[in-house]
């Protein structure tokens, strides 16, 4: 099947600036490791889930060619999702679950067929009580908000179109491996917000998202944009915030809500300067003159050009083997890693804390250094 033009994956992209729906027009798909790892976790999730299989028996098996064999953290990543779908219909009997479910939403947003339309990873008809749209997601590095996940909501919308309405809406993320936050969040939506939420924020956008001359607008969204670093809503959401917030000269006399404006707006100069530099890099490298700069070279460590040969010239001028060779531990984290794998160490149950090490004595922590992250 085809990608949607407005697809829900971007929606949080394409509702904020919907220029961006034209700048992606023709953007490869660029498949990596963590995307990889994600769609082999998704591929996991959905064989459990049809089967009515525990995912502990697919350690170590390829689903499909081209995907990673299953590890531990996906099969402890999809577990939390199996946990929670099987808890929620042990309370809901008459509940039907739907895996992998393509919903069609564009006559909830007031377009034409096959311009808005997604898959949910889990979408579950407990009419007329509620809707839920699960969605698991397997990476750490970037948490996924569920308070205002439009992905989830248009999903929701498109059954509702498909199904009849509902008291309640159920938007549910499943991260597991995302850092200081719990493993599953949930909101609830009644039908009224669902509805607001349409015609006040998605409905009016849709047909400038679909025009020729839909505007910019930069932000977090920009984030996996194919025009990020090349965007002149970016260049002058830089420049605006650069002459709005640092215009004093000393930094001490900010109060805490004016450092919280600063420290926001330097988030987004630092996100979208990072894109920027890296565009500049491609256009000096590729022969364009960027007036005051010119393209230059990072100074590479040198290295041996054969350890082998080295190790032979290094032996014939005297060195010994002590003063040729250097040897460093593994640290507590490679150690327990290793322990882990070769059952020394019992491998940590989903839900629970993670064991004991026999490594506790010999393991210390460096200084803490003071910082902050952001809420």
């Amino acid at each position: 099947m085809k990608h949607a033009v407005l697809s829900p994956s971007a929606s949080h992209r394409w509702i904020a600036c919907p220029g961006s729906v034209k700048a992606n027009q023709n953007k490869p798909y660029e498949s990596n490791k963590y995307s990889l790892e994600g769609t082999t976790a998704h591929a996991l999730l959905e064989v459990c889930m049809r089967l009515g299989e525990a995912p502990e028996g697919y350690l170590g098996q390829t689903l499909e060619e081209g995907l990673f064999p299953i590890d531990d953290d996906m099969i402890n990543g999809v577990g939390y999702a199996l946990d929670w779908v099987s808890a929620y219909v042990a309370q809901n009997p008459n509940a039907k679950v739907m895996v992998e479910r393509t919903v069609f939403y564009d006559k909830a947003i007031g377009t034409e067929h096959g311009t808005g339309f997604g898959t949910s990873d889990v979408l579950i008809d407990n009419l007329p009580k509620e809707v839920v749209s699960l969605d698991y997601k397997h990476g750490i590095g970037i948490s996924v908000d569920v308070e205002d996940n439009t992905q989830l909501m248009l999903y929701l919308a498109g059954y509702r179109e498909e199904a009849g309405k509902a008291r309640n809406y159920r938007k549910v993320i499943v991260q597991p491996r995302a850092r200081k936050r719990k493993p599953v969040h949930e909101a609830v939506a009644k039908d009224k917000e669902l509805t607001t939420w349409l015609n006040k924020v998605v409905i009016p956008i849709v047909p400038v998202a679909l025009g020729e001359n839909g505007f910019r607008s930069a932000g977090s969204h920009c984030k996996y944009c194919y025009a990020d670093g090349r965007c002149d809503a970016q260049y002058d959401t830089v420049l605006e915030a650069a002459k709005k917030e640092f215009s004093v000269s000393d930094p001490k006399s900010l109060t805490p809500a004016r450092l919280a404006e600063v420290l926001d707006a330097l988030d987004r100069i630092n996100a979208i300067g990072s894109a920027i530099i890296s565009h500049a890099i491609g256009l000096a490298h590729a022969g364009v003159e960027i007036p005051g700069w010119e393209k230059d070279y990072t100074v590479p460590h040198r290295k041996w050009t054969s350890p082998d040969d080295a190790n032979k010239v290094l032996i014939e001028l005297g060195l010994n083997d002590k003063e040729r060779y250097s040897t460093e531990l593994i640290s507590p984290s490679e150690a327990e890693k290793v322990l882990s794998a070769k059952g020394i160490i019992p491998k940590a149950k989903r839900g629970e804390d993670k064991p004991k090490s026999p490594l506790n004595g010999v393991i210390t922590r460096g200084e803490k250094k003071p910082t902050i992250s952001k809420l």
